[in-house]
C-alpha cells in the first residue's frame, strides 16, 4: 500500500478508476479515451496538493486497488473541527477481493484524514457491496445526500 506520487502509480490508479466508472457508467454519453486523460491530468495535479491523498494497492506487484480522500473545511459546529473529509473512488479488481483490499485502503485513507486534522465527519458515497466494509469501519447509513449538477 502507497500514496500515489509517481506517474507509474498514476498511470495504474487512473486504469482503475476507469475500471470502476465501467462497471457503473454515468447516464451520459461518455468518451472512454478523454476520460482517460482527464483523470491522468487531474490525478498529476492533484498530487502537489496536501489536501488529497490517492492511494494504490498491489498485490504481488499488479494493481488491485484504489481509493482517495480529499480533505476540506466547512463552518464550525458542535464537536466538530470545521475540518472534514470525502472518500472516494474506491474499487478493488474483482480478481483480489475478498483479500483485505479494500479495507487497508479505507485504513489509510482514514489515517491520512486524521492526521490532516480531520475530527468531523468522514463521509462516502457507497455502494451495495461497499456498505458491509464501510459498516464494519463504523461508518453509519444517511440518507439526506442530495445533489446538484452545476454546468457551463
Amino acid at each position: 500500500m502507497r500514496r500515489v506520487k509517481t506517474p507509474v502509480d498514476a498511470a495504474a490508479w487512473a486504469r482503475l478508476r476507469l475500471e470502476f466508472i465501467r462497471q457503473s457508467p454515468p447516464p451520459v454519453v461518455w468518451d472512454e479515451a478523454a476520460t482517460a486523460v482527464e483523470i491522468e491530468n487531474w490525478l498529476a495535479e492533484s498530487l502537489k496538493r496536501q489536501d488529497l491523498a490517492a492511494f494504490l494497492a498491489e498485490i504481488d506487484g499488479e494493481p488491485a486497488g484504489i481509493g482517495a480522500v480529499s480533505i476540506y473545511e466547512v463552518p464550525p459546529a458542535p464537536a466538530v473541527s470545521g475540518t472534514e473529509a470525502y472518500i472516494s473512488s474506491m474499487y478493488t479488481e474483482p480478481r483480489f477481493r475478498g483479500r483485505g483490499v479494500a479495507r487497508a485502503i479505507l485504513d489509510e485513507l482514514i489515517v491520512f484524514a486524521h492526521a490532516a486534522g480531520v475530527r468531523g465527519r468522514v463521509w462516502l458515497r457507497a455502494t451495495d457491496a461497499g456498505r458491509p466494509l464501510y459498516a464494519s469501519a463504523g461508518f453509519l447509513p444517511r440518507d439526506y445526500f442530495m445533489q446538484l449538477r452545476l454546468t457551463d
